[in-house]
């Protein structure tokens, strides 16, 4: 918002909140010491401190616990440990009695991503975030001469998404430098898809990531194109027009790999380390 005073009043209380969770913290370990601390997440004002905390403490073991909004009916343990290594993995790996899926394994993550390629994913459906583009090509203007590339942007104020971080220090940077380097290629046109959620969910906010791009680029270079969520395009149905996907993490850069486009990985990923 352009009020300076509401910014400071939820700067301000969100400091104070991580100020009085890190005293509870505190005392909680030095009244209780406790063994295992679960909690919902890692990030943000109410959580983040006792995750620090404790992580730095080995006298007590954290565990996240949380749900994903891309099935309701899973929950998901240590999301973070996804990110900082592929060891999770290839310890699930090493705990199986085969390294290949079973005919039925394969069966039920086909039914699910047939599920994620046709939108039928619970958030897709409850957000009416995609609809049907017969006349997708035209509408975006894809030139089969170029180098097209496809940036499926994420919820910029993310703070999860920006600790997770690479070679940027977070979603807006990395975004803004992409459209820099494109901008002098030609022979490459960039396609940035902005996050329906911007739009169609709980996380709708007054200033998303186009705004950033047009306060940053007075005149958009003629190769980059906007794909606003109002436009209802599902970027599974890009895949067949792009040469190469360029993304700050998120299960996309994973489905294009699946559908033999490359992926340039910014930030982290879990899938970015594994062969």
């Amino acid at each position: 918002p352009e009020n300076e005073e509401m910014i400071y009043a939820v700067r301000s209380n969100n400091l104070a909140t991580a100020i009085i969770t890190t005293v509870i913290a505190g005392k909680i370990h030095k009244e209780w010491s406790p063994t295992l601390v679960l909690s919902n997440m890692q990030t943000y004002a109410q959580w983040a401190p006792f995750y620090r905390y404790y992580y730095y403490n080995n006298n007590a073991s954290y565990i996240s616990i949380n749900y994903t909004a891309l099935n309701y009916n899973c929950v998901r343990y240590n999301l973070v440990e996804y990110y900082q290594s592929s060891k999770r993995f290839d310890r699930y790996v090493a705990s199986r009695l085969t390294s290949k899926l079973t005919k039925l394994e394969r069966e039920e993550l086909e039914r699910y991503l047939n599920k994620r390629f046709s939108g039928n994913i619970s958030m897709f459906k409850d957000g009416d975030w995609y609809a049907n583009n017969k006349s997708l090509s035209k509408q975006l203007s894809f030139d089969p001469n170029k180098r097209n590339i496809l940036l499926p942007a994420n919820v910029f104020w993310d703070k999860g998404i920006n600790e997770k971080s690479g070679l940027f220090n977070n979603v807006l940077e990395w975004i803004m430098s992409t459209i820099h380097i494109v901008k002098r290629s030609a022979e490459c046109h960039l396609y940035i898809k902005i996050h329906p959620a911007e739009q169609y969910f709980s996380s709708k906010t007054e200033k998303g990531v186009a705004d950033y791009i047009l306060e940053e680029f007075k005149q958009l270079p003629s190769n980059v194109t906007l794909i606003y969520p109002e436009q209802k395009i599902s970027p599974y149905e890009i895949f067949n027009y792009v040469d190469v996907g360029v993304v700050f993490g998120g299960t996309l850069g994973l489905e294009m790999m699946l559908n033999q486009l490359p992926v340039i990985v910014a930030g982290s990923a879990p899938y970015k380390h594994l062969n």
